[in-house]
């Protein structure tokens, strides 16, 4: 993945040294982008996966149930205090409770993700089962 680029093979612009470092990693990945690991060939390692992602969701939930609560409570106590009239903290309560709202919302996204990316792997456990299955059937046969 990595390899050093030497003068023969391109031409050294003055402000670059003679030996330069490249990498080029995948080509057509995105920066960032995880690479599919639904897709392997073995169903211990997907099964591994599909583990992790269950954790991320469980944690996930947990995570939205709990900003739930803060953003119930942030924009309640921005009430109350509007109402009193002190529309200064009624204001930072207010702001808080966006936030919390913001962060739900930003959760919800990666759990549908995450959901998705879930049903992947189980499609991908299940055909790797019945590939097996028959194949140990044709040998059992012949």
């Amino acid at each position: 993945m990595w390899r050093y680029k030497t003068t023969d093979e391109m031409p050294v612009p003055q402000f670059y040294s003679e030996d330069q470092l490249y990498h080029y990693g995948i080509l057509g990945m995105k920066w960032g982008v995880r690479r599919a690991f639904y897709k392997l060939r073995s169903a211990d390692g997907l099964k591994k996966g599909q583990s992790k992602i269950e954790n991320d969701i469980n944690k996930l939930e947990r995570k939205i149930s709990k900003n739930r609560h803060k953003y119930i409570r942030f924009f309640s106590k921005g009430s109350k205090k509007l109402y009193r009239g002190d529309t200064r903290s009624a204001g930072r309560s207010f702001k808080k409770s966006a936030k919390a709202l913001k962060r739900i919302e930003k959760r919800e996204k990666t759990l549908r993700h995450n959901k998705r990316l879930l049903e992947l792997y189980q499609q991908r456990i299940a055909e790797l089962d019945n590939r097996i299955i028959t194949e140990g059937k044709a040998v059992v046969n012949n």
